[in-house]
């Protein structure tokens, strides 16, 4: 049997430079739905404290969708952007599930990067 693998990245965007990042980052989340069937879940996070700071949520069905993931050509431009907006090189970090609620589904654009309200 297959098991999922999950990790975030973190990474902190040159306040001047998130407009283009996210606008990439649509692009970027669309390349991924369009391509890859490996993906079990894929969600972007923006800290409410820090906009500039962003966490990528992401579960693949096994180790073989992570390498492809890794691999594809969307994931390749992606890191060029985040080299140009980036203060710093992204933080990965591989979780293990220890207990987990499945149930509702987040909102359609939850994997988009919404404007902090104020």
């Amino acid at each position: 049997m297959a098991t999922t693998t999950t990790k975030i990245v973190r990474y902190k965007v040159k306040k001047k430079k998130l407009s283009k990042l996210k606008t990439a980052l649509v692009a970027f989340v669309e390349d991924i739905k369009k391509n890859e069937s490996g993906i079990v879940h894929y969600e972007v996070f923006q800290e409410k404290d820090d906009p500039t700071i962003l966490v990528h949520v992401m579960t693949f069905k096994d180790k073989k969708a992570e390498t492809a993931h890794a691999k594809s050509v969307h994931v390749q431009k992606w890191v060029k952007t985040l080299s140009s907006v980036c203060k710093e090189k992204p933080d990965f970090t591989d979780l293990k599930l220890v207990e987990s609620i499945k149930g509702s589904e987040p909102s359609s654009d939850a994997s988009i990067v919404q404007e902090p309200q104020q």
